[in-house]
């Protein structure tokens, strides 16, 4: 008769190895993803939004990975030790670079700027450019779905949501209005922007996140006038919520940044100005994360990119069509036509053409490896602010990606760096 001796404790180091190992691999394998620019159709599809939360999680992504390279040393495992070392350095490389000091605002303000702030408000910013975990922001007063006017095309109310300081915070007279992204065609208000919005009602300022016509129902010039709208009925209920009406800050993300400084750039112009509208709609100053400024050239580029994936007569263009989602056409549907055919429309729609010394002060945040490969626009816009004297702070984050900000935002390294500025931003227009 054959005795069989199972060795429990042999088994579960045995287990307990192979786990390690493979936590060690895959601490590797998604840090790694930060160094990754997503260049191609189906890494944008398949890699960005991984991408995305890897480097939000970098800070615990790095801890992790030292806790693996000790476990790898207790172990004596020169593979455990390599891949979990490398790991936590990617992640924490990331979170050093990303979070490093710059001089955006020296060159835009001088380098007395910081006396400019007041005391305590300075005392309820973020204190450094990088947290292990910021604190909970307090909630404040929320009003959700305020009617603050009238849409242009469809004469629907206009709504948005209103998010006030809690009681014992003094307020700082500043409002900001907040325009979500979503290529102009989808999404909507209240979006993963609570925590952003907590943050800055923590400071004495005032939010109001508002629900723009989408282009199946208007075209640009109707979201903006969407857009203006809100900056008038903010002007006239300054009283009510604690505002100056002269320190309204429009600002936005991606297709939002867009109508943020378009809006800036256009005040009382008559092309973007709705005929009910007699009020000033000039603003204190615009804040953009990662916009889109020149029209024409994303177009043209889309289509020497994606023109062969994306022909207009393929089986996949016409059902994305239908859906609403053809990619090649968000932006002509938006203005009316291809470049060749609309071309004053397209100069008319990019900021990057209504730069003047009159533009208000401009903080521009753009992430190096956006996907949509507008970083050189954006730079190119920023030397043409910077030219023309407008006092603007530009931030570029390395190695990081389009919409960093909505994800895991309180331990994202990449969005407690876009929050540090917009904090000292906004106090600067206090």
């Amino acid at each position: 008769m054959i005795t069989i001796t199972i060795n429990v404790r042999k088994i579960a180091r045995f287990l307990l190895s192979i786990l390690l190992s493979l936590a060690s691999v895959a601490t590797f394998l998604f840090s790694g993803l930060i160094l990754i620019r997503m260049r191609h159709w189906w890494s944008i599809i398949g890699l960005t939004v991984t991408k995305t939360v890897a480097a939000s999680s970098a800070i615990p992504l790095a801890i992790w990975g030292m806790l693996l390279f000790v476990a790898g040393v207790w172990r004596r495992s020169i593979g455990m030790m390599t891949f979990a070392g490398l790991g936590a350095a990617i992640a924490g490389w990331y979170s050093y670079v990303v979070t490093r000091p710059h001089d955006g605002f020296d060159r835009a303000f001088g380098s007395g700027w910081q006396q400019r702030i007041p005391e305590d408000l300075s005392k309820r910013m973020l204190q450094s450019r990088l947290h292990l975990l910021p604190p909970r922001a307090r909630s404040g007063v929320f009003h959700r779905n305020m009617p603050v006017g009238r849409t242009l095309d469809s004469d629907e109310p206009l709504l948005a949501d209103v998010w006030e300081p809690p009681a014992d915070v003094p307020r700082t007279g500043l409002a900001l209005l907040y325009l979500h992204g979503g290529a102009w065609h989808y999404g909507d208000k209240d979006l993963g922007t609570r925590y952003f919005f907590r943050h800055l009602i923590n400071q004495g300022h005032v939010v109001l996140d508002l629900s723009y016509t989408m282009a199946h129902k208007a075209q640009l010039p109707a979201m903006v006038g969407d857009v203006k709208e809100a900056i008038v009925w903010l002007k006239r209920n300054a009283p009510r919520y604690g505002i100056d009406e002269d320190r309204i800050v429009v600002a936005g993300g991606s297709a939002g940044a867009h109508l943020a400084l378009l809006t800036a750039y256009t005040p009382n112009q008559p092309q973007f100005q709705p005929n009910n509208i007699t009020d000033d709609t000039s603003v204190r100053a615009v804040v953009a994360l990662y916009p889109p400024v020149d029209l024409r050239a994303i177009q043209v580029r889309s289509e020497v990119k994606y023109g062969q994936l994306f022909k207009p007569d393929s089986f996949l263009s016409r059902v994305l069509d239908r859906a609403g989602a053809y990619p090649l056409g968000l932006i002509p549907k938006l203005l009316g036509g291809l470049p060749d055919e609309v071309p004053d429309v397209y100069t008319q729609g990019s900021p990057v053409n209504h730069v003047s010394a009159e533009c208000p002060p401009t903080l521009v945040i753009q992430g190096s490896h956006d996907v949509f490969d507008w970083l050189n626009d954006t730079r190119y816009f920023v030397q043409k602010l910077r030219a023309a004297g407008v006092a603007t702070v530009y931030v570029e984050l390395p190695n990081t990606d389009h919409a960093f900000d909505l994800l895991l935002p309180r331990i994202s390294p990449a969005t407690q760096a876009a929050f540090y500025d917009i904090d000292r931003f906004l106090a600067l227009m206090v």
